[in-house]
């Protein structure tokens, strides 16, 4: 509906050619200023600035350049001294003794593989025999904590109001707490 009066105007506005009818006051879309710029904007013009009074979110730059340099911005530092690099004897010794990741372990022939990918014959005895010392040697992760004997929360039974709560909640011994019925 309104994509050919955009069109024209986009054109004036482009070749120059715009004045202040074209203009609504009513609609704020767009400023342009054809007074000539003070002293002070184009020297901000001139160094890639403008005066941003109303928006300090976001500047115009009018200077754009072909550079594909960042600016990285530096920050403070913590600690003074830096950590050494590392001599090529020590990164020998690290990489005898430190752990390469979690072992695979096949239960049927006990090689560093899955058991979905060994290549012998599944001996489902020895895969069993295996599996119960492997959780054997690994031991219980942690212990389940409604197994666990001196519980804190013994004294708490569900579905059983205490005397306590009873007189807290203002019942009497045959009457039942509201949100049960």
């Amino acid at each position: 509906k309104h994509r050919k009066k955009i069109e024209e105007f986009l054109i004036k506005l482009v070749t120059g050619k715009a004045t202040e009818i074209d203009f609504n006051s009513d609609t704020p879309t767009l400023s342009i200023y054809t007074k000539k710029p003070s002293k002070k904007r184009k020297n901000d013009e001139e160094n890639g600035i403008e005066n941003a009074k109303d928006n300090a979110l976001f500047m115009i730059d009018n200077t754009p350049s072909d550079q594909d340099r960042l600016d990285v911005p530096t920050y403070g530092t913590r600690f003074e001294k830096v950590l050494q690099e590392k001599s090529e004897d020590a990164v020998v010794e690290d990489k005898n003794t430190s752990n390469p990741g979690p072992k695979l372990n096949c239960f049927n022939c006990l090689g560093n593989h899955n058991l979905r990918d060994c290549p012998e014959p599944r001996n489902h005895m020895a895969i069993n025999k295996n599996r119960k010392e492997f959780t054997a040697r690994s031991g219980p992760k942690c212990v389940r904590y409604h197994i666990d004997e001196d519980s804190r929360f013994d004294q708490f039974k569900p579905g059983v109001l205490s005397a306590e709560l009873r007189k807290a909640l203002g019942l009497a011994d045959n009457q039942l707490p509201k949100h049960i019925y």
